[in-house]
């Protein structure tokens, strides 16, 4: 497992931090866009190398692997080697190895017994397209779906990202893929995740005070929501999604940077890699980040409205006009197309999405409760801990944001995600449907979303906070430093993260009859290499 672990972190690590060195991104981005760039190059070269009728084996993986590292080493020839962010940024590396470490050992435990198979029908299906990539050579996207649809006609895309990373660890390390799988989950979850998290508050609030500690606290609080990546891995379990889920903090911190802070020029190149990167985990993740990036741009839209207004009120008023209808004629395709693609003239809305996830068990006020405390019922059926502690340092973080920070518009998202929530996981009427149907009106798609948000908002507190405290003596800086630790400490371990751990692990355990493999399954399964042939089907 060790080994599967060490190259998962340098495949999700190495290529992408030289390809960040080589397009000048800075240390947070390179690090936050660092595992998206190695998405992109092993899913993108599953479909190059299928179309070129080449095998996706090691000595191909390899050399995709290396082209951005040889790539930095000759840059760095003319330019000069790296400086490492270590003599002021150390807080920042700190925060992000204990963030790391708390994720791993979630995954890690919710995956033990390392090599148990994941259980869930996802979870067989995601194992058995990666085991077909080792088996045949061919990881493009436009193939993988042939596994499910024997016999089908035409060409089908299913993004093959995560499973192209798991073939790859379990090439290069030997590990079966149920262990290249819990590695590359826990990679995801320690490298991708916590770093797009803090380029999120970074591209938000790095020009307010105490930037380290905005980073530092944000590092932290990205651990501390058991909500993601921890409940998509008990759902499902859904391994693209979540891996797609953990590649949306850079994509927005992206687009934030390039709205707000003038930087198209700057974003334009890693923004078109991250959205390759993003399509290949799982495209459909891409509605998330319109849903919560929806009230930035009708700020955007108030600010291009106000300006024209001031100038050129005819024009303005023309602009205004033109949007509108484009708006209507687009909203009336989607409807024709949704109409004809999926016959809902035949088959009316409200016999659509009434089975598993989709099937509201609350009512408006549980569910709503729900979000706001963030203790969804779980996939087993238990309901999770009230964070309680953690909801209100997140409630006094917003109020602080409303009160004294940029970019307001993230309480908006917020409460746009909670309502999205509630009406999936609270209502079964055709408006909820309509809302939540990008989602497959799945409630747990909907409220992972929150920590994305709200880790950044949480980072923001501590560095005003900071910065109120600059004044104080030193011991007093560090007492408060210490209470908030200790405060974000005792919130995320009252949040339930055991729960949503024994909810994942429930996919990995093997029961003594029933399930997809029971006691006497697997006491076969280890007795037949003894058994079988090597090399029989």
């Amino acid at each position: 497992m060790l080994t599967a672990l060490l190259i998962a972190a340098a495949v999700l690590l190495l290529p992408g931090l030289a390809l960040g060195w080589v397009l000048r991104l800075g240390a947070v981005r390179m690090a936050a866009l660092a595992g998206p760039f190695a998405v992109l190059l092993l899913g993108g070269a599953g479909v190059v190398l299928a179309w070129a009728g080449v095998a996706f084996a090691a000595p191909q993986v390899l050399l995709v692997l290396a082209a951005p590292v040889l790539l930095a080493i000759a840059v760095s020839t003319r330019r000069g080697l790296p400086r490492l962010p270590l003599r002021r940024g150390w807080p920042v590396v700190a925060a992000g190895i204990v963030a790391a470490v708390a994720i791993a050992w979630f995954g890690l435990s919710a995956t033990a017994p390392w090599g148990a198979a994941n259980q869930s029908y996802d979870g067989v299906f995601h194992a058995n397209v990666v085991s077909s990539i080792l088996a045949t050579g061919d990881a493009s996207s436009f193939d993988l779906y042939s596994i499910a649809r024997i016999g089908g006609d035409g060409v089908e895309f299913y993004p093959g990202g995560w499973h192209a990373l798991v073939a790859t660890v379990a090439m290069l390390s030997g590990a079966s893929v149920p262990v290249a799988e819990a590695a590359v989950w826990v990679g995801v979850g320690a490298l991708v995740w916590v770093p797009g998290v803090v380029a999120l508050a970074d591209a938000l609030f790095g020009r307010g005070p105490q930037p380290r500690v905005l980073l530092s606290a944000t590092a932290l609080a990205a651990a501390a929501f058991p909500l993601f990546p921890g409940l998509l891995l008990a759902w499902g379990t859904i391994f693209p999604t979540g891996l797609a889920m953990a590649l949306l903090p850079a994509g927005l911190a992206l687009l934030v940077r390039a709205v707000e802070r003038g930087g198209l020029r700057e974003v334009l190149l890693p923004g078109a890699l991250w959205l390759g990167a993003a399509g290949l985990a799982h495209p459909r993740s891409l509605l998330s980040l319109v849903a919560v990036a929806a009230p930035l741009a009708i700020v955007v839209l108030a600010r291009l409205i106000r300006f024209g207004w001031q100038r050129r009120r005819r024009l303005t008023i023309a602009a205004i006009a033109a949007s509108a209808a484009l708006l209507i004629g687009g909203l009336g395709a989607v409807y024709l197309y949704l109409v004809r693609s999926y016959g809902l003239a035949e088959r009316s809305l409200a016999d659509r999405l009434n089975g598993g996830p989709a099937t509201a068990t609350d009512d408006l006020p549980t569910a709503l409760l729900q979000s706001l405390t963030m203790s969804p019922a779980l996939p087993t059926g238990q309901p999770a801990p009230h964070a309680w502690l953690l909801a209100l340092l997140c409630a006094a973080a917003l109020a602080l944001l409303l009160l004294r920070g940029p970019h307001r518009w993230v309480a908006a998202s917020v409460l746009l995600v909670i309502g999205l929530y509630t009406a999936a996981a609270g209502s079964n009427d055709d408006w909820a449907k309509v809302l939540t149907g990008a989602w497959y009106k799945d409630r747990y798609r909907l409220i992972t979303l929150l920590p994305m948000l709200l880790a950044p908002v949480l980072g923001f507190a501590a560095a005003r906070i900071a910065h109120g405290l600059r004044d104080r003596p030193k011991a007093k800086r560090m007492s408060a430093a210490a209470a908030g630790a200790v405060a974000l400490a005792i919130a995320a371990v009252t949040a339930g993260p055991v729960a949503v751990r024994d909810a994942a692990a429930a996919s990995y355990a093997v029961p003594a009859s029933g399930g997809l493999i029971d006691a006497d399954d697997a006491a076969v399964m280890a007795e037949m290499p003894g058994i079988v042939p090597a090399g029989s089907a």
